[in-house]
């Protein structure tokens, strides 16, 4: 019984292996540079993030705002970042027409502007997410990620010695063996190092994709899943206007203390509130305010606070870390890019295990053919004169 088990384990591991494997060593690549985002975004666009630092006030948000609009006429502003570490951090406007425009937070001038398609991260994370295949690529990455974590645990029951004396073999490289050998150790052991990392990284992902497994999160922790109402404004035929929309934004910011990072996001349409997402340093859990306005009169609509997070609201907004790496600093990033590496190396060792199998077995088919055809040839006798 064990032995079917096991079998039908590895034929589940083995085929489900082979149909995503392209998409798995794809993600795997990408996610692992992404893991280090932040460090190679400052690394290589340090002179679009930051400006000399001086020693004076910055201007308002709304100044910046108008500035940008007389240098930039033709754009449409959608949402204004705004960070406060380091401290002379550029302040970032993006356009509807996705353009990044780089202020300087001291004078408010724009100093550059580049196409967010040009910002090479952003490319990887696109590829990470939708393999630049829009909402086709999001939906092959979103199964992709169930059959990965199936893979995963069928990989972990095939790995499973069948008795202690052999782990091990099971968990050490045969170097000195043959290149079969060494393949199908650095597949299997390389896969059983990685694995709690590589599962955090997948049920993560999980959760974004699956409904299911936030309601899963949500019951584990002895809590019902509220269903998000989408939130709407009565249109009005005159408003405040955009720059006295972010003052007051600014003090509702200013009331929650001193954030790292702000995201100003305009209204998409008509009836959309005006958004603002306030993050705060934090240790473990995000600590994320965000703050729903109405663009016509400024007023606060509704708030979601994190001192007001349930345990389920805490994992939801650690997902992120968890997925990324970034939860537990520089260390996990390591492990979590390495286990990245070892995760595109698996469809390959993989792939290869798969191969020499299959050429081994094709071999003892036409031996085995072979050896019947000469037991079905009757000998012919020897004519002797």
């Amino acid at each position: 019984m064990k032995k079917i088990v096991r079998s039908s384990f590895l034929w589940v591991h083995r085929w489900l292996g082979l149909v995503s494997g392209l998409v798995v060593f794809v993600v795997s690549i990408t996610g692992c540079f992404y893991v280090f985002e932040e460090e190679l975004r400052f690394t290589f666009y340090s002179h679009y993030l930051t400006v000399p630092e001086q020693n004076t006030f910055k201007v308002p948000v709304s100044q910046l705002y108008e500035q940008v609009q007389r240098a930039y006429p033709n754009e449409t502003i959608t949402q204004i970042r705004l960070r406060n570490d380091p401290a002379n951090s550029a302040i970032i406007a993006i356009t509807k027409s996705e353009r990044l425009i780089s202020v300087n937070p001291y004078t408010g001038q724009p100093f550059a502007i580049r196409d967010h398609n040009d910002d090479l991260l952003a490319l990887s994370e696109e590829i990470h997410t939708n393999l630049l295949l829009g909402e086709f690529g999001k939906q092959v990455v979103k199964w992709n990620v169930l059959i990965f974590f199936i893979i995963l645990l069928s990989g972990l029951w095939v790995w499973w010695p069948k008795q202690w004396r052999f782990l091990r073999a099971a968990v050490t490289v045969k170097w000195g063996a043959s290149f079969k050998r060494v393949n199908y150790d650095l597949h299997s052991v390389a896969g059983f190092y990685a694995l709690l990392v590589l599962l955090a990284i997948a049920w993560s992902g999980l959760y974004w994709t699956f409904e299911p497994a936030k309601q899963l999160t949500y019951w584990l922790t002895g809590e019902t899943m509220k269903k998000k109402e989408k939130l709407e404004v009565q249109p009005l035929p005159t408003s405040i206007g955009n720059s006295a929309l972010l003052d007051l934004a600014t003090q509702q910011a200013d009331a929650l203390g001193p954030f790292r990072l702000a995201f100003y996001q305009f209204p998409k349409d008509e009836k959309a509130p005006f958004r603002l997402v306030l993050r705060y340093p934090y240790t473990w859990v995000r600590s994320q305010n965000v703050l729903q306005l109405d663009p016509y009169s400024g007023k606060l609509l509704k708030s979601e606070l994190a001192k007001d997070y349930t345990a389920a609201d805490k994992i939801r907004m650690s997902n992120y870390d968890v997925h990324t790496g970034r939860m537990f600093g520089l260390t996990s990033k390591i492990l979590w890019c390495l286990a990245s590496l070892f995760s595109a190396s698996l469809p390959v060792t993989g792939f290869l295990v798969w191969w020499g199998k299959r050429r081994k077995n094709r071999k003892k088919a036409r031996a085995a053919h072979r050896n019947a055809h000469q037991l079905a040839t009757p000998k012919q006798p020897r004519v002797t004169i």
